[in-house]
């Protein structure tokens, strides 16, 4: 094709194309001159370019306006917004802005919802009065009582600030444990120095649950929640499971009946259990493996008829709990080498923020206090989601965040542990058919009350008790058939999952989850630097031909001397040579099988943004192929890209105005209406 030879010929006079002013509507073959002025050469003469944009299917130009311009009209934008809505607004509407639970209170229906939110009030704190003992104690660390603490006082400012209806909070954040202790028993602890250790671990816990209300207050104020899209279910899948592996294993000895030191590290934790084997008390062991049977047989009963027997797995935790204190009492079990809880502090929770400083290790507390801030907010902000989603309704994000770091501000405040949402009460809750918050209420009115008169009986709880309402919980964190079926689907995934899942276990939860994060962000780069030109071909569809992957439709038509090309992803600097080889590497392929390309068409609509880099690269593929006689053509531009090659000037001056097409399909018939008109 002699005229698209160089990417120097001249331009013709009249353009290419059909002229019906002077030419009686014959085709013009066009002539051969030097570059004009404005760098459109050969078929996309000036004049020609005219007649492109009369005969085919173009993109619209775009307006690109100022940095300032646009800066003025966004500002101008939000004032309307705001003028606006301030007109609509009344004195309750600022009221629900600053308080959110004031939505649901000005048009709540007591005979619709309250005896649903009595139910559901009820039924959640019997579940929280037993998990929360056992979490504190037996996971946290701390003494029993901060369970009840963090019951009480967090679901109190949830249910005014949260904008989901039914999330059940309070889930302490599992892994809280800044600096190893050997504390062997964490509510009685023997000694001086577990004395002295205890209180520096109270101190500790305290101290980094105000740092993850600071994190997230900050990430709140500056709007970062994009950053927890970097927690793909993968990374959290595996960092569960493997939470719910070490905890798991840290309280065997507790269903044992003797005690070991603690570690995160799971291996270190099997080698103090064997350790010490010969503590085993088969009296503690038969009792919590019982216990524990007995949760496992609620649960497999409301499984199998959730409608009718439901309540088994409501009020499983709380009836083994009122059979253990039983049996202790009735029996004199704590005489008989049951190791009970002992005493528990009567009394609502005692002001603590005298405890936030000095923080004798700020380095190490920071960084527990990052990852704990990272899952609270993913946790809750995923469990608000999909509930909301089941009620018909939407969560405001912005109110969720806020209301999550106040309660890990305040709650520290009153002696209470980092906070999060609950997979199980939460589920649980709007099973039974909790419709707001006031349900929370209830509940942490039940939990203020059983800290004011019950703690006495609390005080017979035994340990093997606790271990297996905290074994029974946690199970359901398990998540190993996660990992299976990302084994089936995804094998990068399933490497992210073992990488938190190993790493958490073997080392620490923090480097769990910082490596399979890094990982998963080293993948996602990679997938973009290695990503690859898509051969598309021609396929009859009911609307006429559209172009698609040659190599998964078999049947796809590649034109002679034609190639459709895409790139399915950003073009920028990482993929920009790799583009530009893979370009010359296909014309040096159709030169050996005897096809000399004319045209290759860039389709674009997988790639919406060109950054600088590679628009210096995109010049370069032009003048490149030009001289070897192909012309490129740029398929579908997304409006970005196109005004990214405008704010370079090479819109005009290199690409061309008439480069640019609205569709693959427009621009195969532009280079097939050129072919064969050069012909004429």
């Amino acid at each position: 094709m002699g005229s698209l030879s160089s990417a120097r010929e001249v331009a013709p006079e009249k353009g290419i194309g059909f002229d019906n002013r002077e030419s009686g509507g014959k085709y013009v073959k066009p002539a051969l001159g030097k570059v004009d002025a404005e760098g459109e050469t050969g078929i996309f003469a000036k004049d020609g370019i005219e007649e492109i944009r009369r005969r085919y299917k173009r993109v619209p130009d775009v307006e690109d306006p100022s940095d300032l311009e646009a800066l003025l009209q966004w500002l101008r934008s939000k004032k309307d917004r705001f003028q606006k809505q301030r007109k609509k607004d009344g004195p309750l509407d600022y009221l629900t802005y600053a308080l959110p639970a004031t939505r649901w209170l000005r048009n709540y229906s007591f005979k619709q919802n309250l005896l649903y939110d009595l139910v559901a009030g009820i039924s959640i704190s019997a579940m929280i009065v037993p998990h929360g003992l056992s979490y504190a104690s037996l996971n946290g660390g701390l003494p029993p009582v901060f369970g009840l603490y963090n019951g009480f006082v967090t679901l109190l400012i949830y249910s005014a600030f949260g904008s989901c209806r039914t999330l059940s909070v309070y889930d302490g954040v599992k892994d809280l444990n800044p600096v190893y202790t050997k504390i062997t028993d964490h509510n009685n602890p023997k000694g001086a120095e577990q004395i002295a250790a205890q209180l520096d671990f109270n101190t500790y816990v305290i101290q980094v649950t105000f740092l993850v209300g600071v994190i997230q207050l900050l990430v709140w104020a500056l709007r970062l929640s994009f950053l927890l899209k970097l927690l793909s279910r993968s990374v959290m899948s595996g960092f569960t499971t493997a939470v719910s592996v070490i905890f798991i294993t840290a309280n065997i000895k507790n269903l044992v009946g003797y005690s070991t030191a603690s570690s995160n590290r799971v291996y270190i934790q099997i080698y103090y259990i064997f350790k010490n084997i010969r503590g085993f008390q088969w009296q503690e062991f038969v009792m919590g493996g019982l216990l524990l049977l007995l949760l496992f047989f609620f649960q497999f009963l409301s499984n199998r008829n959730p409608r009718r027997l439901r309540f088994l797995k409501v009020f499983g935790p709380l009836t083994a709990m009122v059979i253990a204190i039983v049996l202790v009492v009735t029996l004199h079990l704590d005489k008989r080498g049951i190791k009970v809880v002992g005493k528990i502090p009567k009394g609502l929770p005692p002001v603590t923020v005298q405890q936030w400083f000095p923080m004798k290790h700020f380095g190490r507390l920071l960084t527990v206090a990052i990852t704990a801030a990272a899952v609270s907010l993913l946790d809750a902000n995923a469990i608000g989601k999909v509930v909301a989603a089941k009620g018909g309704y939407k969560t405001d994000n912005s109110g969720e965040f806020l209301a999550i770091s106040l309660m890990n501000l305040v709650g520290p405040i009153f002696s209470c542990t980092a906070t999060s949402g609950n997979f199980s009460r939460t589920a649980v809750w709007t099973q039974i058919g909790g419709k707001t918050q006031l349900g929370g209420f209830v509940t942490a009115w039940i939990v203020a009350l059983c800290l004011l008169v019950a703690t006495g009986a609390f005080r017979y709880i035994p340990n093997n008790t606790l271990a297996a309402i905290t074994i029974y919980g946690l199970s359901g964190l398990f998540d190993g058939q996660h990992a299976l079926y990302l084994w089936k689907v995804g094998k990068t995934d399933f490497l992210i999952w073992n990488l938190a899942f190993w790493v958490a276990t073997m080392h620490s939860v923090e480097l769990g989850l910082g490596a399979s994060i890094g990982a998963s962000i080293l993948f996602t780069v990679l997938r973009t630097i290695s990503t690859q030109l898509k051969h598309k071909g021609e396929v009859q569809d009911s609307s006429g031909p559209v172009y698609r992957s040659a190599a998964h439709y078999g049947a796809a038509e590649l034109h002679p001397s034609v190639r459709v090309v895409a790139v399915e992803a950003d073009i920028y600097f990482p993929n920009v040579e790799d583009l530009q080889d893979s370009l010359a590497e296909l014309r040096e392929l159709e030169a050996a099988r005897g096809n000399q390309l004319s045209f290759i068409i860039l389709d674009l609509s997988a790639s919406p943004h060109i950054d600088p880099t590679a628009i210096h690269f995109l010049k370069e593929i032009i003048a490149q192929n030009a001289e070897g006689g192909v012309t490129v053509l740029l398929a579908n531009p997304s409006q970005q890209f196109q005004a990214t090659l405008q704010r370079a000037g090479v819109l005009e001056s290199v690409v061309g105005a008439a480069r640019l097409f609205v569709s693959a399909r427009d621009a195969v018939s532009f280079a097939q209406d050129t072919l064969t008109a050069s012909k004429v």
